[in-house]
């Protein structure tokens, strides 16, 4: 008999058959063996498509019809002494999934304990910053870790596919919440698969071979969940209140960039009548559709777990999808000294030693002494108006320079330039929705600075003309021409970041998580021999 794919996700401990049943909603269950079946069956439909090849083709095509179906198998299997209540899903019952009744990267640890790390397939990493960008690769043959290009410091892996270094089990893997493998049926072979991956999922062989990957580990401690819930939602209250956050909401899955998509939101608490639709998913666009239910005391935490939603129409087909917003929300919190992040609907404790190196890092690059002054600009646009009156300072803000042998590349060598060669990157951070921009910008532009002659001059020739329109005079003689050797060391890199005090500690600080996605960029600069500082503008 041929191999079939299967889908395997356990079950949180606790739960009984009944409740994992009855969570998987508009399917018919029937009574199996070893629990029950669940089967799914969707209306069909016309395909998109068929109008128009009915138009072109000179015969008559007949009707065509697209149909869906689903199943799940739940069931209870035994590892050693203790009880597992497993699922299986097949065709499009994985849509139908609760997250929060299963265990989250189940199939992940699978795949890092059978697959060696020179015998990766697929990896899908996000980068967290405060925005989260989502990165899928893939190679033609089986590889190793280190050329996919992981930033083990940054990236969070959220699928491994490979092959299996245990045949018994599956010759290739796929893992994320879910293990996906092939096998060929045979009496039992379901319940002896089940208990195989449970017994595989035990196992900590993958310290040895991916030890990064428990630089950011989930929380299971309930009364810790219990709080940093509670400081989610006293989040989302306050920016409901009109408070800047540095949360954000990024859908789960890697989304096709071809299908146009209407967004709303739905759930608890939501207002009545027709939804607003959003061009993209925003939190504040979010909380904007329950500010009234968030400050009139009318929604908990339970609603935006369990209720909320986002709903993503395709604009051509009308089908819509949804995306539970807890699942989507990437939210970063400190208690007690312990970092925490928010993604993918679960929580997850950043490794005391990572965290430790990377503020130390962050602290060598922090400015000795200050060059900008505390700011009541409301944004970046005001506070650059209000640096244009410096006499030691020239404006260079949306200059865009294309490097030698490019076009429309509008590269921006800084934002400004100081008599004391001070090449000055400004971002307001509450604005801001990625942190990993500054950095990059910094980074290309010292980069082209030292190596292309063409960059060079087309910086000195828009410093004259904007010495010229704000009437100032000694900057353009300050940077080196296309044909000299540059020295970096003549030059120091100043990342000004706005932001205001926490509310909370009253620190002034950047996001964990951009302090993370600063270290390549600020260590390239450093290595290329300029001075480079980070200095944090105080917004009062």
């Amino acid at each position: 008999m041929a191999s079939i794919q299967l889908s395997l996700r356990m079950c949180k401990s606790g739960l009984s058959i009944k409740t994992v049943v009855n969570s998987f909603d508009d399917m018919v269950s029937y009574k199996a063996g070893n629990g029950v079946v669940l089967v799914s069956q969707r209306k069909e439909g016309v395909p998109e498509w068929l109008p128009v090849l009915r138009k072109e083709s000179l015969s008559a095509i007949p009707d065509l019809h697209t149909m869906s179906c689903g199943a799940a198998y739940i069931l209870e299997v035994q590892y050693k002494t203790k009880k597992y209540i497993v699922a299986y899903t097949f065709g499009t019952a994985h849509h139908r999934i609760d997250d929060d009744l299963f265990e989250p990267r189940f199939g992940l640890r699978i795949a890092l304990n059978l697959i060696e790390s020179n015998q990766l397939r697929n990896m899908d990493v996000a980068s967290l910053d405060s925005s989260t960008l989502k990165t899928r690769m893939q190679a033609s043959r089986s590889t190793s870790v280190n050329d996919f290009g992981v930033d083990v410091n940054q990236d969070l892996l959220t699928l491994l596919s490979g092959a299996s270094s245990d045949s018994s089990f599956a010759r290739a893997v796929s893992g994320r919440d879910a293990i996906t493998i092939r096998a060929t049926p045979s009496p039992g072979f379901l319940r002896d698969k089940a208990v195989q991956a449970i017994e595989i999922f035990k196992k900590r062989t993958y310290k040895s071979r991916y030890p990064w990957v428990d630089y950011i580990d989930p929380v299971r401690d309930s009364s810790v969940l219990a709080a940093l819930e509670s400081e989610l939602f006293d989040e989302l209250v306050q920016v409901a209140g009109g408070t800047s956050t540095d949360a954000s909401l990024s859908t789960p899955d890697i989304s096709d960039p071809l299908v146009a998509e209407a967004i709303t939101y739905s759930g608890a608490g939501m207002k009545p009548g027709k939804k607003k639709v959003f061009d993209e998913i925003d939190i504040y666009d979010y909380v904007s559709e329950i500010k009234g239910a968030l400050l009139g005391g009318k929604l908990t935490i339970d609603d935006v777990r369990s209720s909320h939603k986002i709903v993503l129409e395709d604009e051509v087909t009308g089908v819509p999808r949804t995306e539970r917003i807890f699942k989507s929300i990437n939210f970063e919190v400190s208690r007690a000294g312990v970092r925490y992040v928010l993604f993918g609907g679960c929580w997850y404790q950043v490794d005391a030693k990572h965290a430790k190196s990377v503020e130390d890092e962050f602290k060598s690059f922090l400015i000795p002494k200050p060059i900008f002054k505390p700011t009541k600009a409301k944004n970046e646009r005001k506070y650059i108006e209000e640096l244009d009156a410096r006499a030691d300072l020239l404006n260079m803000d949306q200059t865009k320079i294309d490097p030698a042998g490019t076009t429309r590349a509008n590269i921006e060598p800084c934002d400004f330039l100081s008599t004391k060669r001070h090449l000055i990157h400004l971002k307001d951070a509450a604005a801001s929705s990625s942190m990993s921009h500054l950095w990059n910008q910094g980074q290309v532009s010292c980069t082209l600075m030292m190596t292309d002659g063409v960059f060079r001059e087309k910086f000195i020739k828009e410093a004259k003309k904007r010495e010229a329109k704000h009437r100032k005079s000694g900057f353009s003689g300050l940077l080196p021409s296309k044909s000299a050797s540059p020295d970096p060391a003549q030059f120091t890199v100043v990342f000004g970041v706005m932001r205001a005090k926490s509310k909370k500690s009253g620190q002034l600080d950047v996001p964990f998580f951009s302090k993370v996605a600063m270290r390549p960029a600020l260590t390239a600069i450093r290595l290329m021999n300029y001075k480079v500082y980070v200095e944090i503008i105080e917004k009062i």
